[in-house]
Parts: C-alpha cells; structure tokens; sequence
C-alpha cells in the first residue's frame, strides 16, 4: 500500500469507522505487530498476548493519525512507536505485579507493602486483586489449548466486537460460515465440565 492509497483510507476510516477500511489498512500494516511479537516473545508474555497488545495499538494508530497535522509518510514512524511503547508498558506492568504478588503469596502477613498498594487500602483489597489475577492464570491455562489463529479469532470477536465478516477480512477465512464454525468449535473446547467445575471450586 502506497502513502497515497494509505491516506485516502485514513481519511475515509475515520470520517465513516467503516471497519472494512480499518481492516484493509491493518492487513497493509500487520507486519509491524509480528515485528514485536518476534522481538518481545519469551520475556513473560505469551506471542498470542503480545499480538493482541501490538494489535490493539495499531488499531489505536489508525484511529489516532492526524494526517491534518502530520504528512502520511510519519504514520509508520507513529504505529511503530504507539506498538512498541503499548508491549514495554505490558511487559513491564507484567513483571513489577508478579514479583508483588509473588513477596505478597510468599509472606501474606508480611507488612513490607509498597507505598502505592498502601496508598490504595482503603478503596481497594488486595486480596481481591490477587485472586483476580490467579484465576485470569487459570484460564489462560485453558486458552493455550488454542492455536494462535484460535485466539486471534476470539479476541476479535470479543474483545474488539467485530462482526463475522470482519472477522473474514482480517484473518482471511473463506466465509461468515467458517468464522462461525470455528467460533462454535473454539468456545466447544473450552467449555468443558473440568474448567467448570475448576472456576466453581476457584470461586466457592
């Protein structure tokens, strides 16, 4: 895709939010999110975590270009950064709550509590921020019985509530009836009686 074709679409995307448009601009540029997901892969975030990061920055990017403002040749310079700056941001969240959830599961009576944490008490239980995030470790557990293209679908479907037939254009799928297939077959596989009877247990 030329910069000429590049701003065309920009400029209709973001006047219509026709999400054909966005997908056809994020197929042109989806290589920059594999480029992270190959740099960052095996810091502590999975590659299917890191590509839904990296994808949602640059949705954002297509969203956020003031082509007004700035020429359409910096918009790569400007996916390349929101991209890279969104999976440090993780990765470093990532790491600086595992090691506090970790000192906090080692030594729960422990009252070395950092300043922040103890800042929040009082609106907040840590407690609940614990288990919270133990059981989204549980079912990740489940989602990695998913390949990548499994999660991929889902996060689209869910997280960026495309429709099937955008769903079709970003990943490929030959119809709304393959996307709709493999949605039944993924959500089949993870609802089974031992990830039930798991969260019950987890939650009870």
């Amino acid at each position: 895709m030329d910069n000429s074709e590049l701003l065309t679409l920009l400029k209709e995307y973001q006047k219509t939010k026709d999400k054909k448009i966005l997908a056809k601009i994020y197929l042109a540029n989806k290589g920059l999110v594999y480029h992270f997901a190959d740099k960052y892969h095996g810091e502590g975030i999975e590659r299917a975590d890191l590509e839904s990061i990296g994808t949602i920055a640059l949705i954002t990017a297509i969203q956020k270009f003031d082509w007004q403002k700035y020429p359409i040749t910096l918009f790569g310079h400007f996916a390349y950064i929101l991209i890279n700056n969104s999976i440090i941001s993780e990765l470093n969240n990532y790491k600086h709550y595992n090691k506090i959830k970790l000192d906090f599961l080692n030594n729960p009576n422990s009252l070395d509590i950092p300043e922040f944490v103890q800042r929040d008490l009082e609106n907040t239980d840590i407690m609940d921020d614990v288990y919270y995030d133990m059981l989204k470790d549980k079912l990740k557990l489940y989602l990695k019985k998913l390949n990548i293209t499994e999660r991929k679908l889902l996060f689209l479907r869910y997280k960026m509530d495309m429709t099937q037939k955008e769903i079709v254009d970003i990943l490929g799928m030959k119809s709304r009836a393959n996307v709709a297939y493999h949605e039944k077959r993924i959500l089949k596989k993870l609802k089974t009686p031992q990830l039930e009877r798991e969260l019950h247990d987890f939650l009870n």
